[in-house]
């Protein structure tokens, strides 16, 4: 991918769809009462694929991997850590408030998420996701263009 000649959709599709299926698992995450403990499970996949992505970057590449590694890697990863911590927060909060209901232990007067606001929130995570897709394939673009 670090050498493409144009604008990379497929390099931006695959960006998206990786986002895309992360919200998915942290949206229903959310919906149980015990969906905490599956949002710090998706949290450490994602952390575990971004460090052995970065470390088969240095085994193929050796000492050349570190430009390509800082200028394309390094901001999509950064991206989607940033929405992968997100997400996760709000399936967090959506999640106990439905392990509060069940418990009996709910307090309406508690500052509490609806399930609307719960959807809005991650309705605009997408709309990130797609600006953050879109800029993955423009930074591989303008990085092959440099390569050259």
């Amino acid at each position: 991918m670090l050498f493409t000649q144009s604008f990379s959709w497929r390099a931006s599709l695959h960006t998206f769809i990786s986002l895309l299926l992360f919200l998915g698992a942290a949206y229903l995450a959310g919906l149980f009462a015990f969906g905490r403990a599956c949002g710090l499970a998706l949290l450490i996949y994602r952390g575990i694929g971004i460090g052995v992505s970065a470390a088969m970057m240095y085994v193929v590449y050796g000492k050349g991997a570190v430009l390509p590694v800082i200028f394309t890697f390094l901001p999509r990863a950064a991206a989607a850590a940033f929405i992968a911590a997100v997400s996760v927060r709000e399936s967090f909060r959506n999640s106990k408030a439905i392990f509060a209901f069940c418990t009996n232990k709910y307090d309406s007067s508690e500052n509490s998420i609806s399930f609307k606001l719960y959807c809005l929130r991650f309705i605009v995570l997408i709309i990130f996701s797609i600006f953050i897709s879109a800029a993955d394939g423009a930074i591989l673009h303008l990085y092959s263009s440099f390569r050259r």
